[in-house]
């Protein structure tokens, strides 16, 4: 599951979200944690949002149906809740992460 925004409107910000989910697409595959998958979509993706004066808030999270893990990263979005039914608890999914575009090097929990 994927939530993220695009700072702006138009067809600008909506051609930057097809690049990021494209990106995101694609990084799928690899393998990777959430955080590296953040972390790479920002450093191919920064030159360009820097060169648009724009930025990309994101979460990103993948769910196991079989171990019932679930494994996210934050680059930050405002974080989705967990409704957990058996403790009747909800809990904010956040992690630590900047903008992606905002700094090349960003590192992401």
């Amino acid at each position: 599951m994927v939530i993220g925004d695009v700072m702006g409107k138009g067809v600008p910000a909506g051609l930057i979200m097809t690049m990021t989910r494209g990106m995101l697409r694609a990084e799928v595959h690899n393998g990777h944690s959430p955080a590296k998958i953040l972390q790479h979509s920002n450093r191919v993706m920064y030159t360009d949002l820097e060169n648009s004066n724009r930025f990309v808030t994101l979460f990103y999270s993948e769910y196991d149906p079989q171990t019932r893990f679930l494994s996210y990263s934050n680059a930050a979005h405002n974080p989705p809740l967990l409704w957990q039914a058996s403790t009747q608890t909800i809990q904010r999914l956040d992690t630590l992460g900047m903008l992606i575009g905002l700094d090349v090097d960003s590192q992401y929990q």
